[in-house]
């Protein structure tokens, strides 16, 4: 997803496309997820519905979690802006999910190893019960 949106904000300011056209340019280079996302979000547009609601009902479909769900559906309102101002919110939704994403790697080795601990504990005691 933040790989994507980057890509939307060079397309942005690159290729200049109505943003239907944009959404399905960045489905072809990001995973099912994120494409299934940036699909729906075009095929709602092309269906006449406005972007930011598309945007914001789309964005809730995704396997992220509460904080990036919300960090994504705030950049709806971005969309009825000018080029520069959705190449600007892209690129920081990009950093805050890049972020985001370290910070979730971080946080991993300490979950496994207080989830590692517990379970040891747990065998230990255990072993004392059953002696």
């Amino acid at each position: 997803m933040r790989a994507a949106l980057a890509r939307m904000g060079d397309e942005i300011r690159l290729a200049r496309v109505p943003l239907p056209d944009l959404l399905e340019r960045v489905a072809e280079t990001c995973g099912p997820d994120a494409a299934g996302f940036f699909r729906a979000v075009s095929a709602g547009i092309r269906r006449g519905l406005g972007p930011s609601a598309t945007w914001t009902a789309s964005a809730d479909t995704l396997p992220l979690s509460d904080t990036d769900r919300a960090t994504l559906r705030e950049f709806a309102s971005v969309l009825r802006g000018d080029e520069e101002q959705i190449r600007t919110a892209a690129a920081l939704l990009s950093g805050r999910l890049e972020r985001s994403l370290r910070d979730m790697d971080d946080a991993a080795p300490a979950d496994l190893r207080r989830s590692a601990a517990l379970i040891f504990s747990a065998a230990a005691l255990l072993v004392i019960l059953l002696y």
